[in-house]
């Protein structure tokens, strides 16, 4: 029974710190999909505002005379 008692210190210090990397690694992640989505967000922003003036349509009319 001694023994059983001076493990569960170790083996909680060892819990925390594998909880610790777990909840580092989730915020890395959701950082790293985050960052993502704002690229996408500025890329697609860039694109329709230097795009958007293709999708108009401009129409010319010129008088035209067939007098010889």
């Amino acid at each position: 029974t001694m023994v059983r008692a001076a493990a569960h210190p170790r083996r909680d210090i060892g819990l925390k710190a594998r909880y610790a990397a777990e909840r580092r690694f989730r915020i890395y992640g959701v950082v790293a999909i985050s960052v993502g989505l704002a690229f996408l967000a500025i890329m697609l922003i860039t694109i329709v505002s230097k795009g958007y003036t293709a999708f108009w349509q401009t129409t010319v009319s010129l008088p035209i005379s067939f007098d010889e």
